[in-house]
């Protein structure tokens, strides 16, 4: 490989060292129509594999515990919990079709209209995509406790502890990623040059197995079954979320170092508080006489949120820093989350928490990227608390009787009543004049009335 350019230089290896294609050889129906399925060294590419590509795992063990236990013998209170083992096999559903030796490409360079292979032709490293040959199952562990009380006035509390940890998530991950550095220490050399397994480009594991999650919350409830026109719910939950990846399609930063993914989900609220209500009002509900057509049949009913904000990660540190072309995460020097009074729409985090990696360097808007230390970065993948919710939706109705079995509705319904903003975005791109700002809302106040006949 010419280490100046980053290309093959032709007859010094085999290009498809290491190229293997799962089954054991082409279909009939491939014949005619893959040009590889008719040429004799193609055999070469089947090593054994399952056609599958992976090995399917079988006889999976999933164990259930549950118990129930009422320790009064009074029939009000119960003590319940319970674990147990799940799996998801999900699915393999990748394109490998334009991995080689399936696609060749050649770059031809001062070519011309008239004669485009005229050019010089320069053999570039391609990417692949690739699955593991062992791919675990994934593995979810659910475990839950909590005691229920049945209070007066038909209440029941409900505090409870549940938790899961799940093993083997799928991700993705470049096998043959440029290590962090590498162009710091080799000035002038092409990237692909740089790779462990050189004359390929990225060889994307898609997916791998090798994520992680955690979940552990406190979940607190006091409903009220509808009873005498009311009817009432509260529940709240402490909890904390935390993985090493987001999803299928999420990759780590470096992939030699999985330990610097591990952080706050994205989906992570740390407490939530929601309350839901239903009252029909006690007066006039027999509808008779003309009071009672006018003042009886109204009914109130709501649900109002409070939930704190969403975690978010630091994006856009420019400048290489780390030296291997796979981007960088700023340096975390200091607590970015300002305290909940100190929050504005101008500065709703600590933009000061946040420096190029390696240095003390701050944000500047773009206009000097960082220097290249050859450090990727300390912050973790969301290290931001977001904007809260607040919200009331609060809906009345007035229930109208024409007949033993005919009625109308009226509906007034009112989304975010209060019209209290609940900031949605903040711009977390470190290289942004607006770094730190909050960027959107959700909807302001939104307000429709209905009629509904019922028979």
């Amino acid at each position: 490989m010419d280490r100046v350019t980053g290309t093959i230089t032709p007859g010094t290896g085999d290009l498809f060292n290491g190229v293997v294609i799962c089954g054991d050889g082409f279909t009939e129906a491939a014949i005619g129509r893959e040009a590889l399925a008719s040429d004799p060294e193609s055999g070469r590419f089947f090593r054994g594999l399952p056609r599958s590509c992976v090995d399917t795992r079988k006889n999976m063990f999933g164990p259930r515990f549950s118990f129930a236990w009422d320790p009064f013998t009074t029939g009000k209170t119960a003590i319940r919990g319970g674990a147990g083992v799940f799996y998801d096999r999900g699915g393999i559903i990748r394109v490998t079709g334009d991995n080689i030796p399936f696609r060749r490409e050649v770059t031809v360079f001062n070519g011309s209209v008239e004669n485009p292979g005229g050019g010089t032709s320069r053999l570039t490293p391609l990417s692949m995509i690739g699955v593991p040959e062992v791919f675990p199952v994934t593995t979810v562990y659910n475990w839950s406790f909590g005691i229920q009380r049945e209070l007066p006035s038909q209440i029941l509390a409900d505090v409870s502890y549940v938790g899961n940890r799940a093993k083997h998530l799928q991700r993705i991950r470049n096998l043959n990623q440029v290590p962090v550095g590498a162009r710091i220490l080799n000035p002038g050399v092409a990237p692909d040059a740089l790779r462990p397994f050189r004359g390929l480009g990225d060889i994307n594991m898609s997916p791998e197995t090798s994520a992680s999650s955690w979940y552990d919350s406190l979940q607190v409830s006091v409903s009220r079954r509808l009873a005498e026109g009311l009817s009432f719910g509260v529940a709240y939950t402490l909890s904390k979320a935390l993985n090493d990846a987001d999803g299928d399609t999420s990759g780590p930063l470096d992939s030699y170092n999985l330990r610097l993914e591990k952080s706050a989900s994205s989906f992570d609220r740390r407490q939530m508080l929601v309350f839901n209500y239903i009252w029909r009002l006690p007066f006039f509900r027999g509808q008779t006489g003309v009071a009672g057509h006018f003042l009886g049949g109204w009914e109130i009913s709501g649900i109002t949120s409070f939930q704190t904000g969403l975690y978010s990660t630091v994006v856009g540190v420019g400048g290489d820093p780390a030296g291997f072309f796979g981007g960088a995460r700023a340096d975390l020097i200091a607590d970015p989350n300002l305290p909940r009074g100190g929050r504005t729409l101008a500065l709703y985090f600590n933009r000061a928490a946040f420096a190029c990696p390696g240095t003390n360097q701050g944000a500047t808007g773009g206009r000097t990227p960082c220097p290249r230390t050859g450090a990727i970065g300390n912050s973790p993948r969301h290290p931001i608390e977001g904007p809260g919710m607040n919200n009331w939706d609060l809906s009345l109705f007035k229930n109208n009787k024409l007949s033993e079995r005919v009625g109308l509705q009226f509906r007034f319904e009112a989304f975010n009543i209060f019209n209290h903003p609940s900031f949605a975005g903040i711009s977390t791109n470190f290289d942004a004049g607006n770094f730190g700002q909050v960027t959107s809302a959700l909807d302001a106040r939104i307000i429709q009335f209905g009629l509904k006949f019922l028979y």
